[in-house]
C-alpha cells in the first residue's frame, strides 16, 4: 500500500463513485513509483462493480492517461481480453 499514491488520488481524482473507488483500490495495491498488480476479481469488489465494468473502468482511466496497464507474455492485449469465466483469474498489472 502506497500512502503516496492514496494521497495523490484523494487530492487530485476529477472522478467519484465507482471510477474514484477504482483508483483507490489500485493505490492501495501500488508502491510509491505507483505501479502494482491486482487480481481483477479484486478490484472489481473493492470498487463495487462488476469485473465488464471494471475493465470499462481501467479503459477510461487509460484513455485519460491515468493509467498504463502493462502487458505480460507474449500477447500484448493479455491484460485487456478475457474470455468468458475468465474474470476471477486474470491481474492487472499497470504502472
Amino acid at each position: 500500500m502506497s500512502a503516496k499514491i492514496t494521497g495523490l488520488v484523494w487530492d487530485h481524482a476529477p472522478y467519484g463513485a465507482s471510477t474514484l473507488l477504482t483508483l483507490l483500490a489500485l493505490a492501495d495495491a501500488a508502491d510509491d513509483a505507483g505501479q502494482g498488480s491486482t487480481a481483477l476479481a479484486t478490484l472489481a469488489h473493492l470498487s463495487r462493480q462488476t469485473a465488464t465494468d471494471t475493465l470499462t473502468t481501467l479503459r477510461l482511466l487509460e484513455d485519460a492517461g491515468l493509467l498504463t496497464r502493462v502487458a505480460t507474455g507474449d500477447d500484448p492485449g493479455e491484460c485487456s481480453r478475457l474470455e468468458k469465466g475468465q474474470e476471477k483469474e486474470a491481474v492487472v498489472y499497470w504502472s
